[in-house]
């Protein structure tokens, strides 16, 4: 009989799930499988599904494995036998899946409804996506993996169960006038990295793309990469602790990112403390984390977030000028170390526009 599930939001920015192996009712106790990746706290959340019992409320539905057989509770309690209903499930994992090719161009294909990711590609090179929409993903939208000089634009991704566009190992991908929306947002919650996840791919760019509703960050990325003339709003919808863009330097290393950060606008930078013990939620617009450095935050305009504007933390050499923050919940500006050899230092910060709309409200 398959197991039911727990879905445990084990820190502010992480949910995860577990299968039940066992249930003690005497004392309170879940046995999950395998362990979580984040030790269990007392206060934060969970809750528990795939059982065919749990299934109460419209738009609800559960497949049962063993039978093969789908159970649905339609919206509006609407009556199959009265109305034409149509449903669709996934089927193929990969809408497309491209391995080990080179320059090939993807265009103008509307694809829909994979178990993982609508695009996958990996170990190649030079692969094109143009104008085209991939929708209701079960894992990433778009999936770039090992496959330098690759290039997504002036396409839509929306409804990415996981990323809308994740890409890693790939140097010189470029990521433009893209629409992304609801990324993470749906469904039952699951842990993600962005809307656009770029990591470990040096000389790469994110421009002019347009991200709306992100459970997560907006963007995600790491060294090497230029984020340029991007929106972004509604970010960290589902998770905490959160930033609409998101850079965090891996294993302290001190060498420099040569990264920029220009012309972005932010909006609405939420956050969510549910299955959480806290009061307020930690969402920041731009979020420089654990030695961050070499960084040009250049001319961009961050409204409401929930927590900070900006918020350096233990971050250095990073240059933040002619930006544009104001009605920011606690502070336009946060500059933190927890280090306790201190490592916040040779940051430039000259010709800002900061103020809050709250005259409680402090700018630094």
């Amino acid at each position: 009989e398959e197991l039911m599930t727990s879905i445990i939001n084990t820190i502010d920015w992480s949910i995860e799930d577990r299968e039940v192996f066992s249930i003690e009712p005497v004392k309170n106790k879940l046995i999950w499988r395998d362990v979580t990746d984040y030790s269990v706290r007392k206060d934060y959340g969970y809750y528990l599904d795939n059982k065919l019992w749990m299934l109460d409320h419209p738009g609800e539905w559960y497949f049962n494995k063993d039978n093969k057989k789908l159970y649905v509770w339609l919206l509006n309690n609407a009556d199959p036998n009265e109305s034409a209903i149509t449903i669709e499930t996934a089927y193929h994992d990969y809408a497309i899946k491209i391995t080990s090719k080179e320059h090939i161009i993807i265009e103008d294909i509307d694809f829909r409804n994979a178990v993982l990711d609508g695009i996958y590609v990996n170990t190649s090179k030079g692969i094109l996506v143009s104008n085209c929409t991939v929708s209701n993903s079960g894992r990433d939208g778009i999936h770039i993996e090992a496959s330098p000089d690759s290039t997504v634009k002036n396409s839509e991704v929306k409804q990415s169960i996981h990323d809308g566009i994740t890409v890693t190992w790939s140097d010189g991908t470029v990521i433009t006038g893209n629409n992304i929306e609801n990324t993470s947002t749906g469904g039952s919650p699951r842990r993600s990295n962005g809307a656009i996840d770029m990591r470990y791919s040096r000389d790469a760019l994110i421009q002019n793309n347009t991200i709306v509703n992100s459970g997560f960050r907006g963007i995600n990325f790491m060294k090497g990469v230029s984020v340029v003339n991007n929106i972004i709003e509604n970010s960290c919808l589902v998770l905490d602790d959160c930033g609409a863009v998101y850079t965090w330097n891996d294993y302290e290393s001190r060498t420099s990112y040569n990264s920029q950060i220009m012309g972005n606008i932010i909006i609405n930078v939420v956050g969510n403390t549910e299955g959480t013990p806290r009061l307020t939620s930690l969402a920041r617009g731009i979020y420089l984390d654990e030695f961050s450095n070499g960084i040009q935050v250049l001319n961009n305009t961050i409204v409401n977030a929930s927590q900070y504007g900006v918020m350096l933390h233990n971050a250095f050499n990073n240059t933040l000028t002619y930006n544009t923050l104001y009605g920011n919940g606690d502070f336009q500006l946060s500059i933190f170390d927890s280090k306790i050899n201190g490592t916040v230092k040779g940051n430039t910060i000259t010709n800002n526009i900061m103020f809050p709309l709250n005259a409680n409200a402090p700018i630094l």
